[in-house]
């Protein structure tokens, strides 16, 4: 089920960023994501207030400014978590919310499935959409390298293709790493294995 908080006055790009980071608290913190909506638009709203383009460009200032809050929400949930009381649950026990099934336990309601395979049709739409946003977030130039090594997995021919040393795309590939890793998607990179004193991509 989608967001129905609207965001008037918000650039399309604010609002996907909210919604995707609120969507990836919810699952970690195990929350209410629309309320993680609320408090990313308020830093945000109180934020741009102070926004200077000439210091920094608008999308890199909300992503930052969207990047401290959630660190902060995360602060607080796990402060908050240390200090309340721990209560174990033995797996063959009924689960917390009720069921019409009686032999249903809490092991029975675990998801056993991880990574893509696990991802529901709507997760994979949404993955889509977070993969859309850090793709418009990429630089024309990260973008014709990731275009490259889409059609040559090797990084010195996509060089040659793209006309410039490979040492570069390596630079390139790092930085689209890093991309990947501030939004929260470096499960979904894929892992190459290196020779030593090779750089790693």
């Amino acid at each position: 089920m989608g967001s129905q908080n609207r965001y008037e006055g918000f650039d399309p790009y604010a609002v996907a960023i909210i919604r995707r980071k609120a969507r990836q608290l919810g699952r970690e913190l195990r929350c209410e994501p629309l309320d993680i909506e609320q408090e990313l638009a308020v830093e945000l709203l109180v934020g741009l207030r102070r926004h200077d383009p000439q210091k920094l460009p608008r999308h890199i200032f909300i992503s930052e400014i969207l990047e401290n809050k959630s660190a902060t929400i995360v602060h607080h949930w796990r402060a908050q978590k240390r200090n309340q009381a721990r209560e174990e649950c033995s797996l063959n026990e009924p689960p917390l919310e009720k069921s019409d099934d009686p032999s249903l336990t809490f092991g029975d309601t675990l998801d056993s499935d991880i990574g893509l395979a696990g991802l529901s049709p709507e997760d994979l739409s949404q993955l889509q959409a977070d993969l859309d946003v850090v793709m418009k977030s990429m630089t024309d130039r990260e973008q014709r390298v990731v275009e490259a090594l889409l059609e040559e997995p090797n990084v010195r021919r996509a060089a040659r293709k793209l006309g410039v040393h490979h040492t570069a795309v390596y630079e390139d590939i790092r930085h689209i790493h890093e991309r990947f890793e501030k939004a929260d998607l470096q499960d979904y990179l894929r892992k190459r294995p290196t020779h030593p004193g090779r750089l790693r991509y």
